[in-house]
Order: C-alpha cells, then sequence, then structure tokens
C-alpha cells in the first residue's frame, strides 16, 4: 500500500509582527508562529500494532530519517477519523535516525482513540499538513502482528515477521501462521456431562516442541492468566487434544475464539467461530486438516483427521406425526414425537439435532449411533416408561429438554447446523383435539409438503395406550379431502 504523502518537515521560526491602531499609533506584536531547532526533519510513519497481546495497548512508531534530532512539540496524530486527534508535547523528541513509539492516545487537548482490525494512522505536522499515511485492511494487522515499511522506511508496506517497537522493522511476514503447530478442532458445546476440548495438529514433516506455549479465548488478558501447555512434543502430523479442565480452564462459547502464543510470545494460530457454527454434537474446524479458516464438523474427531461429509439433504428425513397434548396420561409422560427417513438408505441420527424452538433441544441418542433403516420411521418419547407413556416404545427419550406446547410450537431437525426438516403447527388452526396426535399424510412425506397444515390432519386410529396415532408405523391417508400440494 503506497504511501498517501510525504513531504521534508522543515521547522521554522515564522514571526509576524501586526501593528495595532492608525499612522503614529503603537502596540505589542503578537507572534502567531512557533520556533524548532530549525533543522530538516524527514519523519515517517514506520509501524503499528492494532491488536496487541497480554493486556498491552496499541502503539504507533515514527522514524526519522535525517541527520538531526527535533522535537514532534504541535505534530498530531490521527487515525481514519478526523475527530480523533492526538498531539505531541515538548517531551515528544526524536533523535537522529531513531525512532519514537506512540502508545497513549490521550494527550491533554486531544480526543483519544484505539486502532481497529480496519484502519489508517495519519502524521500531521504543526501547520497541519499531512505528512504520513499508514493504513491496513481487515486481517492484514491480525492479533500480536504489526503493519508496517520495510526495513529502512522504505516505500513497500505489509505484515511484518515481528513487531519491533522502537527498532529497525523486521522483514516482511512470509504468512500469517506464525508456524506449523494448528488449532484444527474445537468443541464448544460438548453433549450432557462431556468436556470443551481443543485439538492441536503439527502440519510440519518434523516434530515440535510446544513446551512454554500458552492458549487462550482471551487474548488481552495478561500472559499470566492464559492457560501453559503440557511439555509436549507433537510428532510430524500428530493431533493432540487438550480437554477442559485438565489441559486449560477457560470455557469455550458459542460464539468464540482460541488463540495459541509460542513461549517467544508469537502468535503461532488463530481459530474463530461464530454463533451456530460450533453446535452441540459438532465441532468447528479446518478441513482438510491444517489448512482453511474452519467449518462446521460433524461427527467430530478428535485426535483424528477432520472430514466434512454430511451427505444428507433437507428432507432426507422429516417429522411425520407427534403427539403434544396426551390425555391418557401426562404431557410430561406421554409426548412422543415420529420421525421418517426418506431415502433408501440407512442413516446414523446419533448427534443429530431435534429443537423446540428456542426453547429447548436434544440431541439425538446423546450422540451415540442411532441408525433409522431406509423408509422406516423412529419415535423419540418424552418418557421411556411404556407403562406410563401410553404404550409407546421409544427408540430414543427427549425427557424435558424437549417440551412441546399444546397450543402451537414449532419442531426443527438439524445436523451439524444443517436444517434438515422443520415443522410449525398451531393445534386450534389445525383442528387438533386433546388426545389426538398430528398426523402427516403419507402422500407428503416431503420436506416442502410437511411445511403445509393442509397436508396433516388428526389422528383418528386409536392406540392401545388410550390416545389416537400411530406412533412408529406408517399413518392412515388423512380423511378431511383436502388436496395434497405437489412438489
Amino acid at each position: 500500500m503506497a504511501r498517501v504523502h510525504r513531504v521534508i518537515a522543515r521547522f521554522h521560526v515564522l514571526v509576524l509582527l501586526v501593528s495595532l491602531g492608525c499612522a503614529g499609533g503603537g502596540g505589542s506584536p503578537d507572534v502567531i508562529g512557533d520556533s524548532s531547532s530549525g533543522e530538516d526533519l524527514d519523519l515517517v510513519l514506520n509501524e503499528v500494532v492494532a491488536s496487541p497481546l497480554f493486556a498491552s495497548v496499541d502503539w504507533v512508531e515514527i522514524h526519522n530519517l535525517s541527520d538531526a534530532d527535533g522535537s514532534l512539540e504541535g505534530w498530531s496524530i490521527r487515525d481514519d477519523s478526523d475527530g480523533h486527534v492526538h498531539l505531541l508535547g515538548a517531551d515528544d523528541v526524536i533523535a537522529a535516525h531513531g525512532f519514537l513509539v506512540i502508545s497513549d492516545f490521550s494527550s491533554p487537548g486531544g480526543d483519544g482513540f484505539g486502532l481497529g482490525d480496519a484502519d489508517s494512522v495519519r502524521l500531521f505536522d504543526p501547520s497541519g499538513s499531512g505528512i504520513d499515511t499508514l493504513q491496513w485492511s481487515d486481517g492484514e494487522c491480525p492479533l500480536g502482528r504489526a503493519w508496517g515499511r520495510a526495513p529502512g522506511g522504505g516505500e513497500a508496506v505489509g505484515m511484518l515477521a515481528i513487531p519491533t517497537p522502537g527498532a529497525e522493522n523486521s522483514d516482511f511476514a512470509i504468512s500469517l501462521i506464525g508456524g506449523p503447530i494448528r488449532i484444527n478442532e474445537v468443541v464448544a458445546t460438548p453433549v450432557g456431562d462431556a468436556s470443551d476440548w481443543i485439538e492441536l495438529f503439527n502440519s510440519s514433516d518434523e516434530s515440535v516442541s510446544v513446551e512454554g506455549w500458552v492458549i487462550s479465548d482471551k487474548p488481552t488478558q495478561p500472559r499470566s492468566a492464559w492457560a501453559t501447555l503440557p511439555a509436549i512434543t507433537l510428532e510430524a502430523g500428530e493431533h493432540r487434544v487438550l480437554t477442559r479442565p485438565d489441559d486449560f480452564g477457560f470455557g469455550l462459547g458459542g460464539a468464540d475464539e482460541v488463540h495459541l502464543v509460542t513461549d517467544a510470545d508469537m502468535v503461532a494460530d488463530s481459530l474463530r467461530w461464530s454463533q451456530g457454527q460450533a453446535p452441540v454434537a459438532a465441532s468447528f474446524g479446518r478441513v482438510p486438516d491444517g489448512e482453511g479458516v474452519g467449518d462446521t464438523l460433524a461427527p467430530p474427531s478428535p485426535g483424528q483427521s477432520n472430514v466434512q461429509e454430511l451427505g444428507f439433504a433437507p428432507g432426507d428425513v422429516i417429522v411425520t406425526e407427534f403427539l403434544s397434548n396426551p390425555v391418557a396420561t401426562s404431557d410430561a409422560d406421554g409426548e412422543w414425537i415420529e420421525l421418517f427417513n426418506t431415502t433408501e438408505q440407512e442413516i446414523d441420527l446419533g448427534g443429530w439435532i431435534l429443537a423446540d424452538g428456542d426453547k429447548g433441544l436434544h440431541v439425538i441418542g446423546g450422540g451415540d449411533a442411532l441408525v433409522i433403516a431406509g423408509g422406516d420411521h423412529l419415535v423419540l418419547c418424552r418418557s421411556g416408561d411404556v407403562s406410563s407413556n401410553g404404550d409407546v416404545v421409544p427408540a430414543d427419550v427427549h425427557g424435558d429438554a424437549l417440551p412441546l406446547a399444546n397450543a402451537g410450537d414449532s419442531l426443527e431437525l438439524r445436523v451439524a447446523g444443517a436444517l434438515i426438516d422443520s415443522v410449525v403447527f398451531e393445534a386450534s388452526s389445525w383442528g387438533v383435539q386433546p388426545g389426538q396426535a398430528h398426523a402427516l399424510d403419507p402422500e407428503a412425506h416431503a420436506a416442502e409438503l410437511n411445511d403445509d397444515p393442509a397436508n396433516w390432519c388428526p389422528a383418528d386410529t386409536p392406540w392401545s395406550g388410550g390416545d389416537s396415532g400411530s406412533p412408529g408405523e406408517m399413518n392412515p391417508s388423512c380423511a378431511s379431502g383436502d388436496p395434497i400440494a405437489t412438489p
């Protein structure tokens, strides 16, 4: 990125005398300029750190290319907003060919500011003329890295290999990655009582020791608050899983980040994910190992190579029947949900998510394998006790994690965050009475068809437990006469 503007800044005395009054009158002169050493200064903005590590602060470095020392009193620094001004004072002196690091942008008379992920820094002389600019885009000045000029204050700018405040700049960074050890996969929303975990991967063909390295999800906290890795060596191509609380004490969130820093305080790698990218029973990781910015993976593969082959499409498994308001037994005992595999292939539903809008969710099978055959049904019950749940034999029990509202509710079926099917129902408009299941017409077994209330009807087949429905069996055709939509 080329420098926007740079000039030779000359400190000089400018004294303007203005006579007050008419001819023959007298008065005192006003001095409206300022004086300096009178030497020529050739200044450049040389280096910035906009996202520092370990509770430190943003900083900017000015480099003096000239042969003279000089005071920068009256000069100013701004970011990309003209309203953000930091004024330099009499104590801001720069030596010939020296460097001046400024890390506090809250000067008296200034407005104060911080540097952003995509921002710029501008240098102005006492007259308000723009002297130099450093500008960077998002990702060009990441955590713990510096953005600046080639050694010697040259015109070329880029990400530097290491920050060097107050000293000659390092060469440009070859890669954003600080080394061969990558944060390869994380589980931030484990199933049940399982723990969060982080997987490291050695992408090189040589062994690497991580003794003295630290890891955290809060990069601005002091280094002492980071988790120190065990004194281990990762062999070439090895995956190593770190678990909480054995290897780190912090918890991972649904939207979070993890940073790995070497014993030399260099950022080795970072991994970030947004809400929904690391859902229950899935992980977030790089595919192939060590590459890319990460994606949702299912199932998780701790200690093994990452794969992303869901192989499922919306409508492969759909909701075909459910009882939300039993009368033969209580809601807590008698509610059930029926799923149907519309394909001809077996599908392992273990780890899939069945959610009740935003009120609750259930990990099918508890994360363990639970296979549904092609063209077959699978029933999930709120209670697994056949003697009290209305005589329904469940393949899985969701308990109180997924209660269904009698008046109306919604159901979503997801795998690795991808929506496979959803149903939104309202008991009154659907004509369903207490003790009747909501049943999908067998001619409407498709994801786009079970969205239409016209394809559902109240179940009228008596069940042995006392309510009406056909859990685990093909539903009878709806008798309402409503036409079935076509895809």
